[in-house]
This record gives structure tokens, sequence and C-alpha cells, in this order.
């Protein structure tokens, strides 16, 4: 049977009901109300997918903000667990067990909980960064490749219509080979310290405290993002050597005990020699989500920007420029709108649209192997594990190196 035959049996077992239920999903963390990841992102994303059910999990390590979760979701609170590991006994235990974990705790908490669901064999999707150092991330890669489980990690800018369009056309051929690169990344929700109470405390301390997100800030979370949109539109590559400048426009360096970095440039080189600059910075005045990615190519450039909405130019020497927009002008191929989840006509930079893709792809994979297919024959992408470890990568080469020049 070809590929296009096994994708459209996934599609009917899943979602004409063959599967007769929805993929059930714990999720591990998100139980405070006032967290980001959970439910402001993650939670409302696959309430609004009838083939997802949020079925329980390990939510918070305090007994009332768990309970509130259950009531809050509306499930049993026996499947609301202390641990993962008292999770995993009792999911694996049930005939209603869970399909698929959801990963929202902060950054420092994933590589054990990733770890222990990977041993279990229950895929998952994983917050980005993946770890906060290599060695868990490299440990989580090998179990998870052993035991053959997916990981989906959450790099919703390389998911977006354009990201998969500039993959698309990247793999053509025609622009040949990856040459350089520049990307730029700019948000403003740290430019001030955000008062304790107030809206936006909690998810500014998971990004500044070490606890919590590991050595670094806007590195961890913002320069992994371009990395990961870069590879993936620049034909892969892992990273081979960077020279990091990581500094704070707030004076955050100056404060004892948090993860300083508001503002992170570094030069990168991969393996296939491609070279070039990511500019991350969460303190940036006036900018909300602005992301800018230009890459060269021997025959031509792809040049991403976006920020209320996404806009990619196509430049390939000897033919006119080919420029895609979210919200229209020419139409995108329908595989990229297959594949992205994204409704025409919509905001390209709908963040909502890229989680609800990159569940999706993975719920998809994971009916595949239900049915013993090739996963060749599935149709949206889901950055995995080995994606995941290169941002850990670039992180913990970016803070030690950090103004040391180059570091290999």
């Amino acid at each position: 049977m070809g590929k296009d035959e096994d994708y459209a049996r996934v599609q009917k077992f899943w979602k004409s009901g063959n599967l007769g239920r929805p993929l059930r999903v714990v999720a591990i963390g998100g139980g405070d109300p006032g967290a980001f990841f959970g439910p402001a992102a993650w939670f409302p994303a696959l309430k609004a997918l009838t083939m997802f059910e949020l079925v329980g999990g390990n939510v918070s390590r305090h007994p009332e903000v768990a309970s509130e979760f259950a009531e809050r979701y509306f499930l049993d609170n026996d499947r609301i667990y202390p641990t993962t590991e008292k999770l995993i006994e009792a999911e694996k235990n049930r005939k209603d067990g869970a399909d698929i974990a959801l990963i929202v705790t902060p950054t420092a908490y994933h590589a054990r909980d990733a770890i222990l669901l990977a041993q279990a064999g229950i895929p998952m999707i994983c917050e980005k960064p993946m770890t906060h150092e290599p060695e868990s991330a490299r440990e989580l890669v090998n179990v998870a490749y052993k035991n053959g489980v997916r990981i989906a990690v959450a790099y919703t800018q390389s998911t977006s219509p354009m990201g998969i369009l500039a993959t698309e056309k990247s793999l053509e051929g025609e622009l040949g080979p990856w040459k350089r690169f520049a990307g730029q990344y700019f948000q403003g929700w740290m430019e001030t310290d955000i008062p304790e109470g107030k809206g936006g405390y909690r998810q500014q301390m998971s990004r500044l405290l070490p606890e919590n997100t590991g050595a670094s800030n806007v590195t961890a979370d913002l320069t992994t993002h371009l990395l990961d949109f870069i590879r993936q539109g620049g034909q892969g590559g892992e990273v081979a050597a960077v020279d990091a400048h990581l500094s704070s426009s707030r004076g955050r360096d100056k404060k004892p005990g948090i993860a300083s970095d508001d503002s992170s440039i570094v030069y990168v080189k991969f393996t296939n020699g491609a070279e070039g600059v990511l500019h991350a910075d969460n303190a940036w005045p006036n900018r909300r989500n602005y992301m800018r990615a230009d890459m060269s190519f021997e025959r031509g450039s792809i040049l991403y920007e976006g920020e209320i909405s996404d806009e990619l130019a196509i430049e390939i020497s000897g033919k006119p420029t080919q420029t895609f927009h979210s919200n229209g002008n020419e139409p995108l191929p329908d595989s990229v709108r297959r594949q992205s989840f994204m409704p025409s006509g919509h905001e390209g930079s709908a963040y909502d649209y890229k989680l609800k893709a990159i569940a999706v792809a993975l719920g998809e994979a994971v009916v595949a192997d239900l049915l013993k297919l090739d996963p060749a024959c599935l149709k949206r992408p889901y950055r995995t594990a080995f994606d995941g470890l290169m941002g850990v990568q670039l992180v913990t080469l970016a803070v030690e190196g950090n103004g040391k020049g180059l570091v290999e």
C-alpha cells in the first residue's frame, strides 16, 4: 500500500471514529491557573480539538492546587497524581490509560519526567527547551530511541505555515547549498520587572530563576526558536561552534541568583559549513513577538519576517521573487495548509494553531504506530527529541563560552 493510502488510513482510523475515542492526554505541570504554557496555551488548544481528551496528570506538588485543577477541568481525582512515577504506574495498568503526556513544567524539571515517560513507553509533547543541560537531553534521546517513543518538542515557529514552506522550498534544490544566515527574535515582556502578585509575574520568574529555567533566560527561550527555524529552513546540520555575547540591558546581570541574559547575540557555525548570527532579546521596547530569519543559499535566499502576521520571500537567481503571506497574497500550497493546521485567511502568527499543529502531528504518528504503518506516510511535521537536543547544546555552549570567543 502506498504512502497516501496509509495516511488516509491514519485519518480514517482516528478521525472517523474507528479508534472509538479521542487520544487521552495526561499533563505534567500546569496545575497553577497563573501558569502560562498549560492553562493559557496548551489546555485550551487541546480542548478545542475533539481528537484529544485531557484525563489527568501530575500537575502540582501542592495537593490543594492539584485538587482545584481536577475541579476546574472536570477530571476524576483518582487520575490526579502526586508524582510522575505514580502516574505511570496507574495509567499503564488502566484499560483506558493515557496515550500521550504533555510536559509544561519549568525547563529545569523537564528531563526527569520526560526520561521516566520514555522509559515507560509513553509518547509526549515537551515544551522547549527540551531540558536544561545536554547530558540529560542526550539521555532522553537515547531512551526514546531505544524504546521507540515519539517526542514532539514545542518549537512553534518551525511548525507555522512559513516554517513549513521555507523547508519545502529549501529541499526542492533550486536554491542550492545553504551558506549564511541572520536571525532576530525580539519580545518586550521582560522590559520591566513585574511586581509579585501582578499578572505575568509567575511567567517572568519561570524565565529568571535558575532553579526553574537553568542557566539562561533569553538564549534558552528565544534563541533556540531561531536556531530551530533556521536549521529546518536551511537544510539541517548540527552546531559545530559558537561565539556568544550574553548580557542584560536591564541590569539583571548585576543581580545574584537569576538567569540574567535578556539579550543574546550568538555567532553559530554548523557542521555543514553554514554560518551566521542569531540575535534574541526579550526586553526590547515595543516588541510583542517579532522574528526575522534570513537564509542565504548558493543561488538565492529565503527571508521570513513576522510579528502580527507572517511573510516569506523566496528569491531564486533568474526568477521573480515569490512572496507568501499567511493572510492572503500568493496562496500557500495545499501541502503547507494541510501540514500547518492553519485555516485559510487566519493570521499566521496565531499561537494556538501552532500548538494544535504540533498536537495533531504527534497524534497522527501515534495512531500510525498503533496501525503498524510506515512512518514515511505521515504528512504533518513535528520537531523531534534530536531537534530538542540541538537547542540544548546551543544554550550550553553559549552560556559556558559567553565572552570567551569561539567555542567548539
